[in-house]
C-alpha cells in the first residue's frame, strides 16, 4: 500500500502507479481541490483519492495558497491572501479504520508544516508500527517559531519502530519521478526487492540507512 499525504498534482503518485513497485492500494490525500483534476489523470482502478488533509483529528482549517507548491494550513508560509476552506482527517483514526497487520505500507507526509501535527498523532495514537517505510519533508522549518518541532519530531521518530528517511536525504534528481523512484528502490518496492527486504531485518536495515550519505557521496566521484 502507498499513501501520499500531500498530492498536489500528482507528481508522486505519477512514479508510484508504475507497475515496477506493484502497489495493491494507492491512497492521495489531497485538499486544495484547484488539484483534484490533475491527480486524476494519472490515478487507475487502484487508486483513491480524498478530497482532505491528514491532521491530529477530525476539523477544518485554512489552507493557504492553495494549488501552490507551497500550500499551507499555516499562514506564516503565506506568499498570498488566498485561502480555501480544507477538511483535514484524523491520521491516527485513518490508520486504524484502514489498516492492518498485514499490510505493507509506504508513507510520503509532505503537507508544508502540519506534518509534526500528523506524525505525532500517529506516535500518540499507537498506529507508526504499522508504516513500513517513511519519508517525511520538514517543511515546518520553514515557519518562524516553529522550527524546533522538526527536531522535537526527529527524536520521536527514532525512538518509534518506524524505518523512517528525511526527504532531503533521498529525493533527489532532474524530476518528481526520479525523487520518487529513489526512495522506492533504496526501500526495495520492486517485486524482487520485496523479496530481498523479507530476508532483512530491521537492524540490517538501519544500518543501510545510516550508510545511504556515503553511499551517494561514492557515486557522484
Amino acid at each position: 500500500m502507498f499513501i501520499d499525504v500531500g498530492g498536489h498534482l500528482g507528481e508522486t503518485l505519477e512514479e508510484a502507479v508504475k507497475p515496477t513497485w506493484r502497489f495493491d492500494r494507492l491512497y492521495v490525500f489531497e485538499p486544495a481541490t484547484v488539484c483534484l483534476a490533475s491527480i486524476e489523470r494519472f490515478a487507475d482502478e487502484r487508486v483513491q483519492i480524498v478530497h482532505a488533509g491528514w491532521g491530529a483529528t477530525d476539523t477544518t482549517a485554512e489552507l493557504h495558497d492553495p494549488g501552490e507548491i507551497g500550500a499551507s494550513i499555516h499562514a506564516g508560509k503565506a506568499v498570498s491572501t488566498e485561502v480555501e476552506t480544507i477538511q483535514l482527517l484524523d491520521a491516527g483514526a485513518w490508520c486504524s479504520e484502514n489498516l492492518t497487520a498485514g499490510d505493507a505500507v509506504w508513507l510520503k507526509v509532505n503537507c508544508e508544516g502540519a506534518e509534526c501535527d500528523v506524525l505525532d498523532r500517529l506516535i500518540d495514537a499507537g498506529q507508526i508500527s504499522r508504516i513500513d517505510h517513511l519519508v517525511v519533508h520538514f517543511d515546518v522549518e520553514k515557519i518562524p517559531g516553529m522550527e524546533h518541532r522538526a527536531d522535537e519530531l526527529r527524536g520521536r521518530l527514532a525512538a518509534s519502530d518506524v524505518e523512517w528517511i528525511e526527504a532531503r536525504s533521498i529525493l533527489f534528481g532532474r524530476s518528481h519521478a526520479l525523487k520518487t523512484a529513489n526512495w522506492l528502490s533504496w526501500t526495495e518496492a520492486s517485486r524482487l526487492g520485496r523479496l530481498r527486504y523479507t530476508t532483512l531485518n530491521r537492524a540490517i536495515y538501519r544500518t543501510r540507512q545510516r550508510l545511504y550519505p556515503l553511499k551517494r557521496r561514492l557515486r557522484s566521484h
